[in-house]
């Protein structure tokens, strides 16, 4: 009896562990401004994680991943499905998804997303992350935080919006809603957390008060717009 029950624990650990591959592809750098030259010091760094650091590979695709960075892969292949950096929503292959312009649109994104400082990026760390939809296993959810500027120049989030995706219609997958707003007032930086529900399907959702102790706590569901 006891063998059976090892048995069967390590079964039950390899099934959470194929099912659970959506960290697996993580990307770094940014996109070149020219014509993209597999010598140059410009281009994203594609890791395979759990692969060695030799199945790396450079790709002359969209993006920025330089402070706001998220993606997600496959649960049970780890290929790569959706990326951010905290301007827009790109593919799998490296494109920008459609309807995937202009997240955390405002006066942040107008002077940094748009090369007006001669930068292409958003400001701000750990201010994006991808969830799977609770009950929709063909969509996900982007929750990302947006910046605010104020006349004294100082920087906070101020905003936390969901954007979500569907790959039912399309492969590369498509942006059917964004910008929703989850949440409003002076939130921390670079401190933004989830963790699985014991019950297996939603999310917990964690980010810190501005200058406080004090911590926001989210559930994210599978519903229209179910965070609270």
């Amino acid at each position: 009896m006891k063998r059976f029950f090892t048995i069967l624990l390590f079964w039950l650990l390899a099934i959470s562990a194929y099912c659970q591959k959506m960290d697996y592809t993580w990307l770094l750098g940014y996109q070149p401004s020219s014509g993209f030259d597999p010598d140059s010091i410009y281009g994203i760094s594609v890791i395979p994680y759990p692969k060695s650091p030799e199945n790396a590979w450079y790709s002359g695709g969209k993006g920025r991943m330089i402070l706001t960075n998220a993606s997600i892969s496959h649960p049970e292949t780890g290929e790569l499905l959706a990326y951010t950096d905290g301007c827009r929503i790109f593919n799998r292959q490296f494109e920008q998804m459609i309807n995937g312009d202009s997240i955390n649109f405002g006066k942040t994104w107008s002077q940094y997303c748009t090369n007006f400082f001669g930068v292409t990026y958003y400001p701000i760390n750990n201010s994006a992350l991808f969830l799977p939809r609770p009950g929709h296993p063909d969509e996900v959810y982007l929750i990302h935080a947006k910046d605010t500027i104020t006349k004294q120049s100082t920087y906070w989030i101020d905003k936390i919006y969901s954007s979500t995706i569907n790959f039912s219609a399309l492969a590369n997958g498509l942006v059917k809603e964004k910008n929703t707003l989850i949440f409003n007032g002076q939130v921390k930086d670079c401190e933004m957390h989830a963790v699985k529900h014991a019950n297996g399907t939603n999310w917990w959702l964690f980010f810190p008060q501005y200058l406080t102790n004090a911590y926001f706590k989210f559930l994210v569901q599978g519903g229209y717009h179910q965070f609270g």
